[in-house]
């Protein structure tokens, strides 16, 4: 029972690895082929390597698992066959002067066949001619009907006409299954006088221990082979793999800024071939680079042009708008044109340095000039410019807020040009037919504070919406397209944000918001 139950847990066993590896190889495969499971080239050499091993290990160890139970059992039977002859020759010897077994012979050859089980240590019984039982070592198998007093059929046609040379059968009672052996008992003078029967219920456990022992071993050198083949299998790839693998770390390190260094590899097989090839990209990547940084350095000097021209223009229409208000008025109310004078002309010297310190940063590279963060009061800052639009006719600007003080840190000139650009948008985008309305507005939201430049005019085109903030993109014929772009580039560098509200014919507000400075 020991030895068969260790049978069956060496069975379970070899199935749980044989599908276990099986599953296993199955998942791999379809993580690579159908979802797609990214991959190292590495990982799937070791996966195609212990699958072959596999598929090569499952029907060896099958010929092999079928092969040594053959053995085994041949083994075995050699063995048996042995056996039943020399007890089949003992008995001779001591029934050699008897022609025939009686009935009244029982109790001596009972008696005998006691002796010779213990002698050979096996279990003994005797059909007669007719195949009916006679007696055995072991009476009580009989006697209880556990075994049938009729002998196998098969044997007793077998034994009686030596048919065939079988000797030793399987025969089962009800799940034991066992070898039997049968031979035919003669005396000296080769007259038959029964049928021996020498069933193997003690030396099945030590054939199943023999097939354990076999199988075991195999299992085990199968199971170390494969552990072997799978660790150098892991050694090849990652030796295979190892120029690859820095290619891939060179790829990555591959920038258009700094010089790439080539990879250093004398073979001239296929990563050789592949090798050779990053290298002679990389002579190739730089030549274009060169010529992409010459491309764009030219790109940035025309883009710079265009931004200050308009930058420039802006403030250049209400300043002129405001000098003609005054010089109309120096005819018919000198003294009023004294007065408005005197308050334009600190903001006309203002936009004027404005200017001055645009044209002065144009040197600086393909970006605006770094913010200069000072305090400022957006109040007392948005009032500070509203004269310089007040003359014009048809358009009321007006600055709605209930906040007093409320201080940001920016930079003055470029918030100067944010309000500039957003005030001439709104400006442009009143129709003539009706007065123009442009509204701007200071309010607190938590630690910030946002600024709006509304306008009653035509508003916003939902088709180009989501374009209104990209450089060289204008919906008026004459425009830059860098007006807006460069207002969303200023505030984002002073860390706020800038968006925009429209309807069509009713109008369009811009928003920009700025973190409030902490005193």
């Amino acid at each position: 029972k020991n030895y068969t139950y260790l049978n069956d847990l060496f069975a379970t066993i070899s199935f749980l690895f044989l599908a276990g590896s099986t599953l296993f190889l199955l998942f791999s495969i379809l993580t690579i082929f159908i979802f797609k499971k990214e991959n190292s080239l590495a990982i799937k050499i070791q996966h195609y390597v212990s699958m072959g091993v596999l598929l090569l290990f499952v029907p060896v160890a099958i010929s092999a698992f079928v092969l040594a139970k053959e053995q085994t059992e041949a083994q075995n039977i050699d063995g048996i066959k042995e056996k039943t002859q020399t007890v089949s020759n003992y008995l001779s010897s001591q029934l050699s002067t008897y022609n025939s077994l009686e009935e009244n012979d029982k109790e001596y050859v009972s008696y005998l066949l006691r002796q010779t089980s213990t002698l050979f240590k096996s279990d003994i019984n005797l059909f007669n001619n007719d195949g009916e039982y006679y007696t055995a070592g072991l009476p009580k198998l009989f006697d209880e009907g556990i075994i049938s007093k009729k002998i196998n059929p098969e044997v007793y046609a077998n034994q009686l006409n030596n048919s065939t040379g079988k000797e030793v059968y399987n025969e089962n009672i009800g799940r034991l299954s066992f070898y039997s052996a049968y031979k035919n008992l003669n005396n000296t003078n080769k007259q038959h006088l029964a049928i021996i029967n020498l069933p193997y219920f003690s030396k099945q456990n030590q054939i199943q221990a023999q097939l354990f022992n076999n199988l075991s071993a195999l299992f085990n050198i199968y199971v170390l082979s494969f552990m072997l083949i799978s660790i150098a299998a892991a050694l090849l790839s990652n030796w295979l793999t190892g120029p690859l693998q820095q290619l891939q770390t060179q790829l990555k390190k591959v920038t258009l800024q700094e010089n790439n260094e080539p990879i250093n590899y004398n073979k001239s097989d296929e990563i050789g071939l592949l090798i050779s090839s990053y290298n002679n990209m990389l002579i190739k990547l730089q030549q274009s680079a060169e010529q992409l940084s010459k491309s764009e350095r030219e790109g940035a000097w025309k883009e710079m042009a265009r931004q200050v021209a308009h930058e420039i223009k802006n403030p250049l229409t209400p300043m002129k708008l405001s000098i003609q208000h005054v010089e109309r008025l120096l005819k018919t109310q000198p003294e009023e044109a004294l007065k408005q004078g005197q308050k334009i002309i600190p903001i006309l010297l203002e936009q004027i340095d404005a200017l001055a310190h645009i044209a002065t940063e144009f040197s600086n590279f393909a970006q605006l000039p770094t913010p200069n963060f000072e305090r400022i009061n957006l109040v007392s800052f948005i009032k500070s410019i509203l004269p310089l639009y007040q003359p014009i006719d048809k358009i009321d600007i007006q600055f709605v807020s209930d906040i007093d003080n409320a201080y940001v840190n920016a930079d003055k000139d470029q918030l100067l040009r944010v309000l500039n650009n957003l005030v001439n948008n709104a400006i442009q985008a009143l129709e003539d037919d009706k007065r123009g309305k442009i509204i701007l507005s200071l309010v607190k939201e938590n630690e910030s504070y946002i600024i709006s430049v509304s306008d009653n005019g035509t508003g916003i085109n939902e088709d180009v919406k989501q374009k209104i903030f990209q450089p060289n993109f204008s919906t008026k014929s004459y425009g830059t397209g860098l007006g807006l772009a460069m207002c969303k580039r200023i505030i984002e560098q002073h860390n706020g944000t800038i968006w925009f509200e429209s309807e069509i014919h009713k109008g369009t507000t811009f928003y920009f918001k700025l973190q409030s400075r902490k005193e």
